[in-house]
């Protein structure tokens, strides 16, 4: 072949060569680009699912289809390559879950809830970082809350100390994220939610300080939620407030505590009318009834009993057996503890059937096994009632029933679970053993009553609950009294005296002069043996009339 023959041959298989590489980078161009479409029309279509989502989501009727279009648009959708988009659907779709959890108090829903938002966090912090910015502080910030809110439903329904104490981390770290935005109703609700949970934590443990915490965060949500622009938000601010203030009258100040709770609920009653919210407006009546009952404690008052039945009997304007069942049986069980109250002054038996049938109609409602801790309040009223029948007639027969309703309520309450009303149950059923010991079994009933003082001291100690502390000492001072008139009782004596004199330390920290001196002299009188049993009276006939143990 000549050299110029060679050399066309070349040029052909060169420009062969570069025809077909050409073709083939237009057929990968092709494809690539063909591809590009197709993955732009799906992120499209996840668009469009994700809008009409959002929409569907609005209405309440409409969840379940909108949960549909959510995971439409998770489908097409990469979590890797598409991580802004599919956090947005997820958490819709998370907020679809919350929704049908809080409406139905549904276990399932919440855990989905859940479990989606967690994944969006993890998302968002690969999308952010560890420090993100502005909008995505804020959006950070409202799932954080969407998690707690999640959570709290959980909490009704399992476990509620654990629940409730990662709400309270959850709010908190939602706050961290919201503080110096430009959404201050954001920051409103997540100090809301949080005050919300710390008063249910107070209900669970540490009574006192998770009060104290409420409080602060309440008033923080207080400083945006006002009663003309927010009045929903500010009625149910000023309940929890007020809910606060009577746990801290618990452990002092209990006269100007329960002022401060009655004047938040009476904020609450300028916006939530009969008319206008009539379920808040029940709710607050039931919180002033419950009040008043303690407000009790510091006046001794027939009237304020009057206004706290009044006002249990106004919450029942709306609050029916029929459309609140759970609202209606608490407030028979309050109303028949107001009426064994209203006993001590008139000392009507009439009083005390009344209060057995309203007693009677709570537990309709409240079983020990679907509502087990009011089920124990229930159990806790009902024994006061026989123990008030036993002042007056068939003590023989009316202690036993009293400490057969305390033993039923214990059956449910653990020191663990509920350590202030196992604290109450175990000083009224020390009473009652000790007002049966003088009628029969005297050692076998005083060494009971003994053994539940001891258990009520385990809670009520003299720095938490001063004065309970010293009642349930006073008690224990009476029931050793009691074995003291068995043979062998100088151990017993000087026990007897070892708890009032804890019971007038108490008294002297307090600057209580008069409960001082009463212990002093009954401390002499049993020093001096110049006492019968029937100088050193119990400090409350029956247990009725305590929160959490008593009154002076």
């Amino acid at each position: 072949m000549k050299p110029h023959q060679v050399l066309l041959k070349i040029i052909d298989g060169k420009s062969l060569a570069a025809a077909i590489l050409s073709g083939l980078l237009v057929l990968a161009l092709s494809y690539l680009l063909e591809e590009h479409r197709a993955k732009a029309e799906q992120i499209r279509q996840a668009g469009l699912d994700l809008q009409t989502a959002d929409s569907l989501a609005r209405e309440e009727n409409s969840v379940p289809d909108a949960i549909r279009y959510y995971n439409d648009a998770l489908s097409k959708l990469s979590k890797k390559e598409d991580a802004p988009y599919y956090a947005d659907a997820e958490t819709g779709l998370a907020l679809c879950y919350l929704s049908q959890a809080q409406k139905n108090n549904d276990p399932k829903a919440a855990q989905q809830a859940v479990d989606s938002l967690k994944e969006v966090v993890e998302l968002l912090k690969k999308i952010y970082g560890k420090n993100p910015q502005d909008a995505a502080r804020i959006k950070v910030s409202k799932v954080w809350n969407a998690l707690g809110d999640s959570l709290s439903v959980l909490s009704d329904i399992k476990e509620k100390v654990p629940y409730l104490e990662d709400c309270v981390d959850l709010y908190t770290a939602a706050l961290n994220a919201s503080m110096g935005q430009k959404d201050p109703e954001l920051s409103a609700t997540i100090w809301m939610n949080l005050g919300f949970s710390y008063m249910r934590l107070a209900e669970e443990t540490d009574r006192l300080e998770n009060s104290k915490r409420a409080l602060a965060a309440d008033q923080e949500a207080l400083k945006y939620f006002t009663p003309q622009e927010h009045p929903v938000q500010y009625v149910k601010l000023t309940n929890s407030i007020g809910k606060a203030f009577v746990n801290l009258s618990e452990g002092s100040a209990m006269g100007e505590n329960l002022k401060k709770a009655l004047d938040a609920y009476n904020e609450a009653l300028k916006i939530a009318t009969l008319d206008s919210y009539p379920e808040d407006y029940a709710l607050t009546q039931m919180n002033i009834g419950e009040a008043l009952a303690r407000w009790y404690q510091v006046q001794n008052n027939r009237e304020v009993l009057t206004g706290s039945l009044r006002a249990f009997h106004d919450s029942l304007l709306v609050f029916k057996n029929d459309t609140h069942p759970y609202y209606y049986a608490s407030i028979q069980n309050d109303i028949a503890k107001i009426l064994s109250f209203m006993f001590e002054h008139e000392r009507k038996v009439g009083l005390l059937d009344q209060a057995l049938e309203a007693e009677k109609e709570a537990m309709k409602v409240f079983k020990p096994d679907t509502y087990p801790y009011n089920y124990l309040l229930i159990k806790l009223v009902t024994g006061n009632i026989f123990g008030l029948y036993a002042s007056v007639k068939d003590p023989k027969t009316n202690y036993p029933n009293a400490i057969t309703n305390y033993d039923d309520a214990l059956n449910v309450c653990s020191l663990e679970k509920y350590p202030n009303d196992y604290a109450k149950l175990n000083y009224d059923l020390s009473i009652v053993c000790g007002r049966l010991a003088p009628l029969q079994d005297r050692r076998q009933n005083a060494l009971a009553a003994v053994k539940f003082c001891q258990e009520t001291l385990k809670v009520w100690t003299a720095d938490k609950f001063p004065l309970d502390h010293a009642a349930a000492q006073l008690n224990l001072a009476h029931d050793f009294i009691l074995l003291s008139k068995l043979p062998g009782g100088d151990r017993a004596k000087a026990e007897a005296l070892q708890a009032y004199a804890a019971a007038a330390a108490v008294y002297q920290s307090q600057n209580l002069t008069q409960q001082y001196r009463m212990v002093l002299k009954w401390m002499n009188l049993l020093k001096k043996g110049n006492a019968t049993e029937g100088s050193f009276p119990s400090v409350i006939d029956t247990g009725a009339n305590h929160s959490p143990g008593t009154h002076l």
